[in-house]
């Protein structure tokens, strides 16, 4: 099947939130890395020209320290245009596939302008942007919560065998929803005693039914008019579910941290997610070396048509922003 991805005339610009974070450790003590400050001064020149647009994707979120600073310097570069979260880019790229694979159909165009949420149509010259200052017991949560999550993927990790070739570890990623949802359907009555009262109510468990098979299977019933769950599994099996883009690009990243010998990050599971979603739909990326490496290493840059840059290699991308 064949995905035609219809980037605008505008070039689209993702910039991780290392770059904010930066930014904003600039303007609230007073040191200038020249490397961040002319990038920085270069995007707002041509957001302002309207040469460049560069979305936010609530990346406040991620912000631990200088939220205020980061976040008015961003905005001003963001213009009031925003990303869709992630899971809401997956969902978007889902649904048309699913009705793709229902309706045998061949090619796909998936469009920036279904991903991105523009500004309504400005009288004046200021655009509205609000964000949000996190509690500390939000952050505290937060952190728990992301250790817990790095925890359980680096214990996982240490189970697997690492020498195992790259492209059986990447059918296994492709074929991770597939398992967890005949997995999650196996747990019917289990489900069951827990809403008769008869054992314990298990959140989690009850929240991934939700999320891999109740959900999903809603929408395929919609968009497909089949309620029965042999054919969502059929979808959830085929090629055309393997080339959804979200799903593709987080198959290869995971699958390259699995046969690393690399230990997961703090930040690898947002990474892997913001890459996922937005790769495809950006013109330009600026990441970190890690993922960096791990994208041309993969060729997922060639694949999606996106220029993908890390600070090794920023200057490179100040000069292409000049040029247009």
């Amino acid at each position: 099947m064949e995905i035609n991805f219809q980037k605008s005339k505008i070039p689209l610009l993702w910039l991780d939130t290392f770059f904010i974070i930066e930014c904003g450790k600039s303007a609230s003590d007073g040191k200038r890395d020249n490397r961040y400050m002319l990038l920085y001064d270069i995007v707002l020149e041509k957001t302002r020209e309207e040469k460049i647009i560069c979305p936010r994707a609530e990346q406040e979120e991620e912000l631990e320290g200088n939220v205020e600073s980061s976040m008015k310097k961003f905005l001003a570069l963001t213009r009031g245009t925003k990303f869709n979260l992630c899971s809401q880019v997956y969902n978007i790229q889902l649904e048309r596939i699913m009705s793709v694979f229902s309706q045998k159909t061949r090619s796909i165009d998936l469009l920036q302008s279904d991903v991105i949420e523009y500004p309504p149509k400005s009288t004046g010259k200021y655009f509205v942007s609000s964000y949000s200052v996190p509690s500390l017991e939000h952050y505290q949560k937060k952190r728990t919560e992301k250790e817990e999550n790095i925890k359980e993927l680096q214990d996982y990790k240490d189970t697997q065998d690492i020498s195992m070739p790259f492209q059986e570890r990447l059918n296994n990623e492709y074929a991770g929803i597939y398992l967890a949802t005949i997995m999650l359907i196996k747990e019917g009555n289990t489900l069951k005693k827990m809403f008769n009262g008869e054992i314990p109510f298990d959140i989690k468990l009850y929240n991934q039914f939700d999320e891999f098979v109740n959900r999903p299977m809603q929408k395929w019933s919609e968009i497909t008019g089949q309620s029965d769950i042999d054919s969502y599994l059929e979808f959830l099996h085929s090629e055309e579910f393997k080339s959804i883009p979200y799903i593709d690009i987080s198959s290869h990243l995971i699958a390259d941290m699995m046969t690393s010998t690399k230990k997961w990050d703090s930040g690898d599971p947002k990474d892997i997610s913001n890459l996922s979603a937005y790769l495809p739909y950006s013109n330009f990326i600026l990441t970190d070396k890690a993922q960096y490496n791990r994208i041309k290493r993969l060729g997922l840059d060639s694949k999606y048509k996106t220029e993908i840059y890390c600070m090794k290699n920023i200057n490179e991308l100040i000069e292409r922003l000049e040029e247009i």
